[in-house]
């Protein structure tokens, strides 16, 4: 399990089977924000899995090209 953290405010967001649908749920928590804040709003956000250890920011990266690219 991958969770996906606010950073910014300590919160947990969300919980999820795998990276890249953590990711999804980065990408459209933040499109959220963005619209209901204004597009100069941000938060970080971070992944752990769910023994709180961080996931690597390799892995990351990676899911998302791998997502960007399956778009085309």
């Amino acid at each position: 399990m991958i969770k996906l953290v606010d950073t910014f405010n300590g919160v947990l967001i969300s919980t999820h089977r795998n990276l890249e649908n953590a990711v999804k749920a980065q990408r459209k928590h933040i499109s959220a924000i963005k619209r209901r804040h204004g597009q100069g709003s941000y938060l970080t956000y971070g992944f752990r899995y769910a023994d709180g250890k961080p996931v690597d920011q390799d892995d990351v990266t990676q899911a998302k090209m791998d997502l960007d690219n399956a778009r085309w």
